[in-house]
């Protein structure tokens, strides 16, 4: 929801300054843990992603 929409439902919301490059560290940590499981990720934002783990390097049976 974008957030002019927010405040407009919500008055007395309070907006947080953002840490964006704790964020951004972070999301490069998880994406890390990604690797680990297959090299087919597809990035969509900072903390979104398809990952391909048809057959994945962990050797984890599903």
């Amino acid at each position: 929801m974008p957030s002019v929409t927010a405040k407009r439902q919500c008055p007395e919301l309070i907006f947080v300054k953002p840490r964006f490059e704790v964020y951004k560290a972070v999301s490069q940590q998880i994406r890390e843990i990604f690797a680990e499981h297959t090299p087919i990720i597809e990035p969509l934002s900072l903390d979104e992603a398809y990952l391909d783990v048809t057959e994945n390097l962990q050797g984890i049976p599903f």
